[in-house]
């Protein structure tokens, strides 16, 4: 478990130096395994950095190089975002129409998957091996900044600001998408919801019986966001590419969309229920008692 802050870092920037080049060095790792198919090395590269970003968003106000280094994860990623959406639309239409809720034949599910099949073939080989060599200098670019990253502050006060940012910007964007839905709203609160899950992933060790169920409700929701929103632009695809087996299958991209519709909202609000800086200060507390050492005692008093 390298993406969490232990009791064994010695401050805060320890940690985030800790975490931020197990996971470039681990990026870098996956890049080179050869048993891995180029379409994984895309996804994993990408997670790594998004996962680096998710981390110095915590440390934002007090980290003098967010700035840059959030550009420079951001833009890595980019570099591989054509040829990770090649491959997601066969990966979410294989779990359309697998799925019991479909009821489809083999026959019907071969010819369904086909349909897509052909966008992710048109996707060259040689491009996304040239695109994997220019992201793995990036990251080894990153992962030797990181070695010498410095924050401005120390303890709690070094992560409190950038969690409940964070969190603001989640619980905005969540009115936005409620409010005006569209790629662009939904999208943006996926994002939001994605920082904060890694957020409370990476302060998860402050009282593990709590951080632990609610950092996998709110990775729930990102992938429940991510599925509903992958599954409007397989819709897009589809009626581009026309035809009845693609018009079925449309139906029942929209039909599932329905069954999610009402689960991500009301985990959603869940999620956003509490004011950001009444979460900070209770997470704030918890922090405070496990850095002392003291949290078995904390939860046996509970």
């Amino acid at each position: 478990m390298a993406y969490t802050f232990k009791r064994l870092d010695v401050s805060v920037g320890a940690g985030l130096r800790r975490i931020a080049t197990s996971q470039l060095r681990r990026a870098l790792s996956e890049l080179d395994d050869a048993a891995l198919a180029l379409d994984q090395r895309v996804l994993q590269g990408r997670k790594r950095c998004k996962k680096v970003r998710g981390l110095i968003r915590l440390v934002r106000p007090v980290f003098p190089d967010y700035a840059r280094e959030n550009i420079a994860l951001r833009d890595a990623a980019r570099r591989l975002s054509g040829f990770r959406d090649a491959g997601a639309m066969v990966e979410i239409m294989q779990a359309l129409v697998s799925s019991e809720v479909a009821g489809l034949d083999a026959a019907t599910q071969c010819e369904m998957l086909g349909v897509v099949e052909t966008r992710r073939e048109t996707v060259s080989e040689p491009a996304v091996v040239k695109a994997l060599g220019v992201f793995r200098a990036e990251v080894e670019a990153a992962l030797h900044r990181a070695q010498r990253w410095q924050i401005e502050a120390e303890g709690w006060a070094a992560v409190s600001g950038g969690l409940i940012q964070g969190h603001e910007r989640m619980r905005r964007a969540m009115r936005e998408a409620f409010e005006a839905p569209s790629h662009e709203t939904i999208h943006d609160w996926r994002k939001r919801v994605k920082y904060h899950w890694q957020h409370a992933r990476l302060l998860r060790e402050i009282w593990p019986q709590q951080m632990v169920a609610y950092s996998e409700e709110a990775g729930r929701l990102a992938r429940l966001i991510g599925d509903y929103r992958d599954f409007s632009l397989l819709r897009l695809e589809l009626d581009e590419i026309g035809g009845d087996i693609a018009e079925q299958a449309m139906s029942l991209g929209e039909a599932r969309q329905q069954i999610m519709h009402d689960e991500i909202v009301s985990l959603g609000r869940w999620l956003a229920a509490e004011r950001p800086a009444s979460l900070a200060r209770r997470w704030g507390d918890w922090w405070e008692i496990w850095r002392d050492g003291e949290t078995e005692q904390a939860t046996l008093a509970a």
